[in-house]
């Protein structure tokens, strides 16, 4: 499975670098850990590029993508395009309680894109401060042992604010209610950005496989997107914008 051989991954390139202060380190530790196992075309900045003395490293803008990944990767040899695409995260350099909503909008995109292109595998991983994870982060585990669910019902919120912590349950299913919610999910500006999504009647539901690895510095948090379908009498590519 996917998700196993992943947090495996992420978990040993963690275990083995040094502490991190900003994220493109985390990028640059991951690569490597991908290059040691044998992983020979690999997608990310050029940061990581110019870090590893790897010119053969590049980035790529892959059509329909919702957001440049973090870092990606093919698992042939010869594949021309990545294949795994991922976003990574680093908590420990913004406000505690902005970064897991930050994630969770990272698992919406990744559900969309997962969805708009119908071919790949698309996950989220943070690597995250022991204390954080504790504090901040531990709600994003899901009580089920390995399957968490982000649904979207944006024409159904309220408009008034409500602690985010109320809706993600126990049993691991993340549901938004207020629109304050989206903004701290998407980083703010909703209401300018998505004013017609409020009025689109849909539900879009993500269902992730999740992992997570406790190294020596760190937590290792992943979520691979399982299935991401829309239940609407829109196409996604109308419903979301």
């Amino acid at each position: 499975m996917l998700a196993d051989e992943l947090i495996q991954l992420l978990g040993d390139a963690i275990q083995a670098a040094p502490p991190f202060s900003k994220e493109s380190e985390v990028h640059v530790a991951l690569a490597l850990g991908l290059r040691l196992r044998g992983v020979g075309r690999i997608w990310a900045s050029k940061t990581v590029s110019d870090s590893l003395g790897d010119p053969s490293i590049r980035r790529t803008r892959i059509v329909g993508l919702t957001k440049y990944p973090d870092l990606s990767w093919a698992t042939g040899q010869d594949g021309p395009m990545p294949d795994v695409i991922g976003q990574i995260k680093f908590a420990g350099s913004l406000q505690p309680t902005q970064e897991p909503a930050l994630y969770l909008g990272d698992i919406a995109f990744a559900g969309l894109d997962f969805a708009r292109l119908k071919a790949g595998e698309f996950f989220t991983a943070a690597v995250i401060e022991k204390v954080r994870f504790r504090r901040y982060w531990g709600h994003l585990v899901s009580a089920q042992g390995g399957t968490f669910t982000l649904v979207l019902d944006p024409s159904s919120c309220k408009v008034d604010e409500i602690d985010g912590r109320t809706w993600v349950s126990p049993e691991g299913i993340a549901r938004p209610y207020t629109r304050g919610d989206y903004n701290r999910i998407f980083c703010a500006g909703t209401n300018g950005k998505f004013l017609g999504l409020w009025h689109r009647p849909g539900t879009f539901t993500i269902v992730t496989d999740t992992r997570c690895r406790e190294t020596e510095k760190y937590w290792v948090l992943l979520h691979v997107v399982r299935q991401a379908r829309l239940d609407s009498e829109l196409p996604l590519e109308l419903w979301w914008p």
